[in-house]
């Protein structure tokens, strides 16, 4: 009897034990042989080389040069502590750090592991010639970005960043990794996907301790594609030197084309911080610092204008027939409104003024009262159609709306009445008015171009081909009142008492206005804006210059500069 229960109790384990190995086989077998073979077959990538920035004239912007770093390939290393001894006497690199590197960048016994970057080509060679004595010792050549115009390019061509998690979940598909580098601002960022390239990668086959066996399959990296932008690099290097570490912005455009010749941000950045890992301290300085290097003025800074918002008010009043060129105020210095006094800049007062007389001094009584009788709706809508209060649609990440205030905006916003004395400051630039400077170069663009503003944009080509101009705004102005706007911005820099005087260059008649906006407790913000040729216009300038001091010293004066290097230029 007894026999028999262990007999069958025999039996029932030998089921058991069938049974388990043939749900091993047919079920969880083929679980464990993909994980085996994952194991057993590795991926190293290759990242593509990104494609180059380069200025209107082939000059490189932003390009990959080949560097050295140099690395340890672990499963080959037959002494490390003879290795490390060997390695800091030839490089300069304490023992110690050069482990604590090892030690953090490891990853598989077959990947190289980088312990020291961007060596001198002369040491890379020496390390090479003698990688035979020191088993495990690579030297690798490496692409590294550089930008050659550092801070005075940092705005408009941007910088990189490894690609953050939240990112990778929409760029996964495009073949990016978390190790990749993406364009983070300007034009490393907009044109991401084309200066990227396509990642390749070895497929190796590994021991049980992870040593290279074998190399199954290659795929090549694909380099990203060459842009070309519109700016002209010396140009954009002189408009940056001029404004000499002070905050700012400074625009030139092509009036043919609207290609922005120099798009300049101040203070600026060395784009080549981010992707150099020992200035990390450059970057923390960058993110610390009040004057905001990283912060775009040309397209971010949303500020008053000032006085060179008087051509959207003297446009105004001439198109709702209120007011015309021969409408005449005197001005004794300021200007009585409900008991307040509203000043002019100058003091002692500009005697009786006619339009193109006021556009040429900047007289500010004049304004006043021109822009009370045109009202403070007829100044908004007129603003709205010169482009203020919206974005300019340029390729440049980052662009803000500005804001054109009225008395309906005041009333949903603020709950509050609008008094004539906002109006006043309206039609000189003032009060809640926030325009950037790229919206102020449009506007120029439309004075000077009877009412046809070109698309500004940076995008010139791609890969050698060039791309569309985008087609110019045009639209149904008054001619005749532009030409009047343009006769007093001719005044304001060839007449002896023009406010722009300063920016007068012989040889090259120019045409513009100055403003000088107040700016809170601190010093005011110092604007210009202009154009030349005045009989024939081919570039529009926007000189800005963030609590600056006043237009007609600070601005005007860098425009001439600047009209001086367009000359010699040949416009």
């Amino acid at each position: 009897m007894r026999l028999a229960w262990v007999e069958r109790l025999f039996l029932l384990a030998l089921a058991g034990l069938v049974g388990a190995l043939g749900i091993f086989q047919l079920i969880i077998g083929p679980s464990y042989r993909r994980m085996a073979e994952r194991n057993r077959i590795r991926l190293i990538p290759l990242p593509a080389v990104r494609g180059s920035i380069l200025d209107r004239h082939g000059a490189p912007l932003a390009d990959d040069h080949l560097s050295f770093d140099v690395a340890i390939m672990p499963q080959e290393v037959e002494d490390f502590p003879a290795l490390w001894d060997a390695l800091s006497r030839q490089i300069g690199v304490p023992p110690a750090r050069l482990q604590q590197t090892y030690r953090r960048q490891y990853a598989a016994p077959f990947a190289p592991v980088v312990v020291a970057r961007d060596l001198e080509p002369s040491l890379a060679m020496a390390l090479e010639e003698r990688r035979i004595e020191w088993p495990g010792l690579v030297v690798l050549p490496t692409p590294r970005r550089r930008y050659p115009l550092g801070a005075a390019e940092g705005a408009v061509v941007g910088y990189l960043g490894l690609v953050d998690p939240q990112a990778l979940r929409m760029l996964k598909p495009y073949g990016y990794t978390l190790r990749d580098w993406v364009g983070k601002s300007g034009v490393e960022r907009l044109y991401d996907a084309a200066l990227h390239g396509t990642n390749g990668g070895v497929q190796v086959e590994v021991d049980h301790k992870g040593r290279l066996v074998r190399q199954i399959g290659l795929k090549p990296p694909v380099r990203g594609k060459d842009i070309t932008v519109t700016v002209d690099a010396a140009l954009q290097q002189h408009s940056y030197r001029l404004l000499d570490g002070r905050r700012g912005a400074v625009l030139i455009m092509a009036l043919e084309t609207g290609e922005l010749l120099a798009a300049v941000s101040s203070p600026g950045f060395d784009p080549e911080a981010f992707v150099d890992p020992d200035r990390d301290e450059a970057v923390e300085r960058y993110l610390a610092d009040e004057d905001r290097p990283l912060f775009n003025r040309a397209v971010a800074g949303a500020v008053p204008p000032g006085s060179v918002f008087k051509l959207v008010t003297a446009y105004a009043g001439l198109v709702s027939r209120k007011a015309s060129t021969t409408t005449t105020y005197v001005c004794p210095g300021h200007f009585l409104l409900g008991g307040i006094t509203f000043d002019c800049w100058f003091s002692a007062g500009h005697g009786p003024q006619t339009l193109v007389e006021a556009l040429a001094h900047s007289c500010n009584v004049f304004f006043y009262q021109w822009g009370l009788r045109v009202g403070p709706e007829g100044i908004a809508a007129t603003a709205r159609q010169f482009g203020f209060g919206q974005p300019s649609r340029v390729d440049w990440p980052g662009e803000a709306a500005g804001l054109v205030p009225d008395p309906l905006w005041k009333r949903l916003h603020r709950h509050q009445k609008w008094y004539r004395g906002e109006t006043a400051n309206l039609a000189i630039g003032q009060g809640s008015l926030l325009v950037t400077p790229m919206q102020v170069l449009r506007m120029t663009a439309l004075v000077a171009l009877d009412g046809r503003a070109p698309q500004p944009h940076l995008l010139k080509a791609i890969e050698n081909h060039p791309v569309g101009v985008p087609p110019p705004t045009t639209l149904s102005m008054d001619r005749q009142a532009l030409a009047a706007i343009r006769s007093g911005m001719e005044a304001v820099v060839a007449s002896e008492r023009g406010t722009g005087r300063l920016a007068y260059v012989a040889g090259l008649p120019a045409a513009g206005k100055t403003g000088t906006a107040q700016a809170g407790a601190g010093p005011s913000h110092a604007w210009f804006c202009g154009y030349a040729p005045a009989a024939r216009p081919r570039v529009a300038v926007v000189v800005f210059v963030e609590h600056g001091g006043t237009g007609g010293e600070v601005a005007a004066g860098l425009a001439g500069q600047l009209f001086e290097a367009l000359l010699v230029k040949g416009v």
